[in-house]
């Protein structure tokens, strides 16, 4: 059997390799397999299907993204898109706001949601997505005039979408630190006990050596006194380094939770945004 496929393999005859193009054009991977594979098998989504992308993308990620460039909600896009593609529609959000100007928020509907493609980006899945949305073609300026469209100017809108789930969540903005730095508490300042002075004679001694005693009973209680202040200090010392700790292992959690979305899954983000064209519904 060996022999056998490795003479078909290498062979140059016509025929063989015309059946092995068939083949290969039957049975090969296709690219939108290889990426959906990818998907599944390298850490984006283990129960990634198709169907349940799909109805994600029509019920709740379209109407959110298209819902917040057309409100100019730039912190929604933010976290919905890639920083390129946030650049680009914040700049629109940014002139529009710039003129002054609003345009009309509401979607009617959204429609013919397919995947249409799927490549591979820097080894990274990117999902091409085509479908239509009833929007209001309807401008207005700082005081309410309609100044492009009409309130009733109903459009059907047809956009293409690359998604991408990116490897770690984007903020575009230098985030402040969230804690977790463990400081090292300054020890308490002990006092150094002095030693009694030597008086000039035996009784001066004497009576100087009593009272001594007497301070160095009294520094001894100070000084257990003070020892119980460090173990109680060091203690909660460690109490806050503790907390510290558990703080820090929160916010990783936290942030790695946020990275991943709600449901234990890479949150897909908006890459492109391409409008293919637009016609009246009436």
């Amino acid at each position: 059997k060996s022999r056998v496929a490795e003479r078909i393999e290498t062979s140059d005859s016509r025929v063989v390799e015309f059946f092995r193009g068939v083949w290969d054009r039957v049975f090969a991977e296709t690219e939108m397999a290889q990426v959906v594979r990818e998907i599944r098998e390298g850490g984006y989504d283990e129960a990634f299907r198709v169907s349940d992308f799909v109805r994600e993308m029509e019920k709740e990620v379209i109407p959110e993204v298209l819902g917040a460039y057309l409100r100019g909600d730039a912190d929604v896009l933010r976290a919905r898109c890639t920083e390129d593609a946030f650049a680009t529609l914040n700049a629109s959000i940014i002139e529009r706001n710039a003129n002054q100007l609003e345009m009309d928020h509401n979607i009617l509907d959204v429609d013919n949601v397919e995947l249409t493609g799927a490549r591979f980006l820097e080894d990274s899945p990117v999902l091409i997505v085509s479908f239509s949305a009833q929007q209001i073609n309807c401008i207005r300026d700082r005081d309410g005039g309609v100044i492009e469209g009409a309130e009733d100017d109903i459009r059907a809108v047809y956009y293409l979408w690359a998604m991408i789930q990116e490897p770690e969540a984007e903020d575009f903005e230098d985030a402040a630190p969230t804690g977790g730095a463990m400081h090292e508490e300054p020890e308490p300042e002990t006092e150094a006990s002095t030693p009694p002075p030597q008086g000039a004679d035996g009784k001066e001694g004497g009576a100087v050596g009593t009272a001594g005693e007497g301070i160095s009973g009294d520094e001894k209680g100070e000084d257990g006194e003070r020892e119980g202040e460090n173990e109680d200090g060091e203690e909660e010392g460690k109490k806050k380094d503790g907390e510290k700790e558990g703080k820090k292992e929160d916010s990783e959690e936290g942030k790695e939770q946020g990275e991943k979305g709600k449901d234990g899954k890479r949150p897909w983000k908006l890459m492109e945004m391409v409008i293919r064209g637009a016609h009246t519904t009436l």
